[in-house]
């Protein structure tokens, strides 16, 4: 048992670098269709700037309003007496996309369904497609694109959490154009001379502050240290459980043939004193029946 164990753990020690370094070069990119679009040729896996008739990134648009909905919203909903400005491009309700997002149907089996049409596709990536194909019109009341927004919130490339490697080049005029971007959309969102005056300055602390070379270095140095943290934690796990169960079994292996050769013995012990007790029966009715 411990020679197959001892197998084991050097295929388990060979096969846990390959869990958590993804292999690039020969990994294939499995998309799905559609029930119409079963033949149609491998596609991105997210919708992008050039696909858009509008011109603007669906998918980016759908990082920075779930970066929106972390945490301005919910705040904005706190000020008493706060209403949206109509000229605000942090409004998650006057983005492109706003009224096609809402159409759009999760099932619990994974495929995504458009409420406008009732047509069921694999892939967020082929509603999103479809919306723009079959039901353009539904955009034709909006007034920013929220994608516009992703250098701010840091989420052009994806939220922090999806993202493998860390990225460590800064382009210092991105960031301050993403700064200006910040302040000039917090002040039209948020007047000094409104109810959310508060608001104003906290998220400019929070978000416009940073946007700078020196805070996007670290932050990204911070995010890559939590990952890989994260990693060694699962793998120590991983190596501390195969070894207990390793020294369990082989402390199971070499028990069972001592209890084995304890039952043994005293079965051998039994059988000699049943054997001496026969014996002496015997002896004990020859002497009864031998005449005088």
């Amino acid at each position: 048992m411990c020679t197959r164990w001892r197998r084991f753990l050097l295929v388990l020690a060979a096969w846990l670098p390959h869990l958590f370094v993804p292999n690039t070069a020969s990994k294939k990119h499995h998309h799905s269709y559609s029930k119409s679009d079963k033949q149609r040729p491998a596609a991105p896996r997210y919708h992008t700037k050039e696909e858009s008739p509008v011109g603007c990134s669906r998918a980016v648009s759908r990082w920075v309003r779930a970066a929106l909905h972390e945490y301005i919203v919910p705040q904005a909903k706190k000020v008493v007496g706060f209403k949206w400005p109509p000229k605000c491009g942090m409004d998650p309700d006057h983005d492109y996309y706003h009224y096609q997002e809402s159409q759009k149907v999760k099932l619990k089996s994974g495929h995504y369904q458009c409420s406008l049409c009732k047509k069921l596709f694999r892939t967020e990536y082929y509603i999103d497609v479809h919306m723009d194909t079959r039901h353009p019109d539904s955009i034709n009341n909006a007034t920013h694109c929220l994608a516009d927004l992703c250098e701010v919130f840091d989420v052009c490339n994806g939220p922090p959490h999806r993202r493998r490697k860390p990225t460590s080049v800064c382009d210092e005029h991105k960031l301050e154009a993403a700064h200006e971007l910040c302040d000039r959309e917090v002040t039209r969102c948020f007047p000094l001379s409104s109810t959310a005056r508060l608001l104003h300055v906290d998220v400019r602390r929070r978000y416009c502050s940073h946007l700078n070379c020196k805070d996007w270095l670290e932050r990204h140095r911070s995010l890559h240290q939590e990952t890989s943290h994260t990693v060694v934690v699962a793998v120590a796990v991983i190596v501390m459980v195969v070894v207990l169960g390793f020294v369990a079994m082989c402390l199971l292996q070499v028990g069972e043939p001592v209890d084995e050769d304890v039952h043994g013995s005293q079965r051998a012990h039994q059988q000699q004193k049943q054997q001496f007790r026969t014996f002496k029966e015997i002896v004990g009715r020859q002497r009864k029946t031998k005449p005088i």
